[in-house]
C-alpha cells in the first residue's frame, strides 16, 4: 500500500483513522539459538504498544521485544539476523543488529502463539518492533484502521459493526490492488 492507499482509506465513512504499517520475517540469533522474529514498524495510532519496561526506540538499530518472551535482563542485549537470511529480508532493513531497550505487550498478540512463517520452523518465535526508518520500504505491507464507532471486543455488536464496514474497506482494498 502506497501512502495514497492509506489516505483513500482514511477517508472512507466510518473510519476515524488508517495508518500504514511495515513488517517482515527475518531469522535472528538470540541465545545462541537461531528464531524467526516478526518485525515490525512501532506504530503511531493503532495497535498501539503497552510498555512494560524500558523506553521507546529512539534510534534506527534499537527495538522493543515482546515482554512474553524476553525480560528485563535482555534489556541492552542485541538481536542479530543471520547470513541465512535471503538478499531481499536484508535489503528491507537499515542494519542487521537492533539493541533491546524496551519490553512490549501488543494487541496483535495477545495469546502466546506468536503466528506462522514461511521461514525456519514455521512457527514465529517472538516480535520486535523498530523505528519506521529501520525499514527501507517506500510501501506499506498492511493497513490498520479502527471505526468511529466502538463495540466491546468478542460481541455481538463488535461484530455486527465489523460486518457493517468490512465490505466498503474489502472492496477499495480491491481497487487499490488492481490500480497498483
Amino acid at each position: 500500500f502506497t501512502e495514497e492507499n492509506v489516505e483513500r482509506l482514511a477517508d472512507l465513512a466510518g473510519v476515524e483513522c488508517a495508518e500504514g504499517s511495515v513488517s517482515v520475517d527475518a531469522m535472528a540469533r538470540w541465545n545462541d539459538e537461531e528464531h524467526p522474529l516478526k518485525l515490525l514498524a512501532v506504530p503511531e495510532n493503532v495497535n498501539l504498544l503497552s510498555l512494560d519496561a524500558g523506553r521507546m526506540p529512539e534510534s534506527e538499530g534499537e527495538c522493543l521485544a515482546d515482554a512474553k518472551r524476553f525480560d528485563e535482563s535482555d534489556i541492552g542485549a542485541v538481536v542479530r539476523l543471520t547470513d541465512d537470511n535471503g538478499e531481499n529480508i536484508r535489503d528491507a532493513l537499515n542494519g542487521d543488529e537492533f539493541t533491546i531497550v524496551g519490553l512490549v505487550h501488543s494487541p496483535l498478540y495477545i495469546g502466546i502463539e506468536r503466528g506462522t512463517t514461511n521461514i525456519g520452523s514455521g512457527s514465529l518465535y517472538s516480535f520486535l518492533y523498530l523505528p519506521m526508518s529501520s525499514f527501507t520500504s517506500e510501501v506499506y505491507t498492511a493497513v490498520n484502521i479502527t471505526l468511529k464507532e466502538t463495540a466491546a471486543i468478542y460481541s455481538e455488536e463488535y461484530d455486527e459493526l465489523i460486518e457493517r464496514y468490512k465490505e466498503e474497506v474489502t472492496e477499495t482494498c480491491r481497487l487499490l490492488a488492481d490500480c497498483l
